[in-house]
């Protein structure tokens, strides 16, 4: 099992599942069925979200919080199933977060610049403004 640091846990907590679980389609059914949200529907959520949240750098930010891979999503997630702070269903386990993508792929190969960027300001480092 991998360790993570708790002020990154806090974060991805409050920064990833908790507003992705909040803004799940299926959350406002009274049916525990119809609001449970799978590994894979949780993971592949945390994966926009984050792409969202942290651009073209989000491989880089997970893995300082210590995520490589989906899997750990997973360990993080259960972890908090077992403080209490989510809940579970009887055919929910860690498999469901893992393998499921390549964090190189999706956040590097696949990512895209969307709209227009003028760096010319930003690169001349050296002009002289006086």
């Amino acid at each position: 099992m991998a360790v993570f640091q708790c002020s990154h846990i806090n974060l991805f907590l409050k920064r990833l599942i908790i507003p992705l679980l909040s803004l799940a389609k299926k959350y406002n059914s009274s049916i525990e069925q119809e609001r449970h949200v799978t590994g894979q529907e949780l993971s592949e959520g945390i994966k926009q979200f984050a792409i969202e949240k942290f651009g073209y750098m989000t491989r880089i930010v997970l893995e300082q919080w210590g995520i490589t891979k989906s899997g750990e999503f997973g360990e993080i997630v259960f972890n908090l199933v077992d403080s209490g702070l989510m809940g579970k269903t009887e055919t929910d386990t860690l498999d469901d977060f893992k393998d499921l993508y390549d964090f190189y792929i999706e956040f590097d190969e696949k990512f895209k610049f969307e709209g227009t960027f003028d760096f010319s300001y930003s690169w001349d480092l050296f002009k002289n403004n006086g």
